[in-house]
């Protein structure tokens, strides 16, 4: 059964983050994006996101750029760890987004040859 926890997030008026200005997620699930949109709707003056998650597609990271852009304007500083991701060119992220400016894709490499591909912001 999906959790549908976040999606259905409304926060009284007397009770909504005016002042919170950092929040760090990780999604403990595949493309669970989505889910986090809705909330960050209560948190207009975010200056700082941290989002860890799985495997996500270009038109993930195309609606994740509008979605900051609509929904936490004030955002200064975006960091990410997208592990099982692979973008081909890196630079189409980067023109998305300012926020996306410091992504990589990074190839890690595990014992016996195993490997994944990861968009992040952070040193592997």
């Amino acid at each position: 059964m999906p959790d549908t926890s976040l999606s259905k997030t409304t926060l009284p008026e007397n009770y909504q983050h005016k002042h919170l200005i950092h929040l760090h997620v990780t999604m403990n699930t595949c493309n669970k994006l989505d889910d986090l949109y809705p909330l960050l709707s209560h948190l207009p003056c975010l200056r700082y996101l941290y989002i860890a998650c799985d495997s996500l597609t270009l038109y993930d990271f195309e609606k994740l750029a509008l979605e900051l852009s609509t929904r936490v304007p004030w955002l200064q500083r975006f960091s990410c760890s997208f592990k099982q991701t692979y973008i081909k060119d890196i630079k189409q992220l980067h023109r998305m987004n300012p926020l996306f400016r410091h992504m990589r894709c990074k190839k890690v490499e595990w014992s016996g040859g195993w490997h994944y591909y990861c968009v992040t912001t952070e040193n592997i």
